[in-house]
């Protein structure tokens, strides 16, 4: 990005991430200081950035790729693309796993099923419109 700041090219990003590893391995292997530092870099360009969404962008790695609050000349998103904080399967692990534990496994399925489902009406990327500045 330096290199295209450097020559005023501007910047096209084609994004499809998940969210950022986590575990030992990734902070020994210093990963989000890397991540820091394209994030840093990203920020003190002057050239034109332009980001498409085309299937996820979860969690820090959607502002790290240029996903908003950076600038962006443009955000667009493809119609079928999720972004948010948190991949809905691995959220309602998260955040509702003590509820699911308290059910008998069938009754567990149905209603992470069901959660999972309602989660991710809201990682359409015509909600992201609202709260994310997406131009489309």
């Amino acid at each position: 990005m330096c290199l295209c700041d450097a020559f005023n090219l501007p910047v096209i990003f084609l994004m499809d991430v998940p969210g950022f590893m986590v575990g030992k391995a990734v902070e020994h292997d210093r990963i989000l200081s890397l991540a820091i530092r394209f994030v840093e870099a990203l920020g003190n360009m002057s050239t034109p950035t332009l980001t498409v969404t085309l299937r996820k962008g979860f969690g820090l790695a959607f502002p790290a790729m240029n996903g908003s609050g950076l600038g962006s000349s443009g955000l667009y998103s493809w119609p079928g693309a999720e972004i948010g904080f948190m991949d809905p399967d691995v959220g309602v692990n998260v955040a509702y796993a003590s509820r699911l534990d308290q059910l008998s496994p069938q009754e567990a399925e149905a209603e992470r099923t069901r959660m999972v489902s309602e989660i991710s009406l809201a990682t359409s990327p015509y909600e992201a419109a609202g709260t994310l500045e997406l131009t489309k």
